[in-house]
């Protein structure tokens, strides 16, 4: 995520959405999917709006060293504590990640909700 002169942020969009869960994450996300599609998707996404608030919060550095640079290599989400709803963990998951990348992470996860709900909702 930078953010251009005018203060705006940008993302650049992470092409394997799985590669940033651990494979436990991944069958957590599923499973509690499958249950609970519409309700993850109500709860998860207005947290937008948190998210660009949060960037916003950040001390501008200096952003060409950000600029249309992806997720750090290697990085991954940790395991989630399933003590809540799977939209409220995802929340904390995107929350507990560094401000800087918070952005990607929160739009690879609704990229990976879309391509899980979608199926569910054909059948």
């Amino acid at each position: 995520m930078w953010r251009d002169k005018k203060g705006r942020s940008h993302s650049l969009e992470v092409d394997e959405p799985m590669e940033i869960l651990t494979p436990r994450l991944r069958r957590t996300i599923l499973d509690l999917v499958e249950k609970d599609a519409l309700d993850v998707e109500a709860e998860f996404r207005p947290h937008l709006a948190e998210v660009f608030q949060a960037t916003d919060d950040l001390e501008i550095a200096d952003e060409r060293e950000f600029k249309n640079r992806p997720l750090p290599a290697g990085f991954v989400l940790p395991d989630l504590e399933t003590q809540g709803s799977l939209g409220a963990d995802l929340i904390a998951a995107v929350d507990a990640t560094d401000t800087r990348w918070r952005l990607e992470v929160y739009f690879a996860l609704i990229q990976l909700l879309n391509d899980v709900i979608e199926p569910i909702d054909e059948d």
